[in-house]
């Protein structure tokens, strides 16, 4: 129990606590694996601050993506962190069989709006992660049941270590 309640506060899960007090699995939760609970929240953030992605071009994925991979093209917009106080916008501009490129915006009530460009690749489990550029950022998204997508967002910073932060986001475009 207190290994879920630990988790909690690092997950950023209002009530993740309650919810998982007997899933012994959290302690070893890697990111890019979410528990079968995640998709009960939904892609609100509370954050004040938005991020805001500029204007973009979305190009259409080639024909050696197959149509389940297709489904990562596009904007995505939602949040993470405790209490879901990270707005996060995520493009996803170019993809391949491999992977592909795109940009991640994040903003909150504690920080201004940043923008960063992002390649990622394909991993197992039908998920993409990769690094921002010029933060020491990795970026993981997961397609849900619902249609939206699982966040993760993992820093090695010394001077602003989040840790990891995980969240939603939903198709916006």
């Amino acid at each position: 129990m207190a290994n879920a309640r630990r988790r909690a506060l690092l997950l950023g899960l209002p009530g993740l606590a309650a919810a998982c007090a007997g899933d012994d699995d959290l302690a070893d939760l890697e990111p890019g694996r979410w528990p079968p609970h995640w998709e009960a929240f939904a892609a609100e953030t509370t954050s004040q601050r938005l991020a805001v992605l500029p204007p973009l071009r979305i190009e259409p994925p080639g024909p050696d993506v197959t149509a389940t991979l297709r489904v990562f093209s596009g904007r995505w917009e939602g949040w993470a962190g405790i209490n879901r106080r990270q707005s996060i916008a995520v493009a996803v501009t170019a993809l391949d069989a491999r992977g592909g490129r795109g940009m991640v915006a994040r903003a909150s009530d504690s920080f201004a709006p940043r923008v960063w460009s992002w390649r990622f690749r394909l991993l197992e489990g039908f998920q993409i992660r990769g690094p921002v550029a010029g933060w020491p950022a990795l970026v993981t998204l997961a397609p849900r049941p619902d249609g939206a997508m699982n966040l993760a967002w993992t820093e090695d910073d010394p001077d602003f270590n989040l840790g990891q932060a995980e969240g939603v986001v939903t198709r916006v475009a």
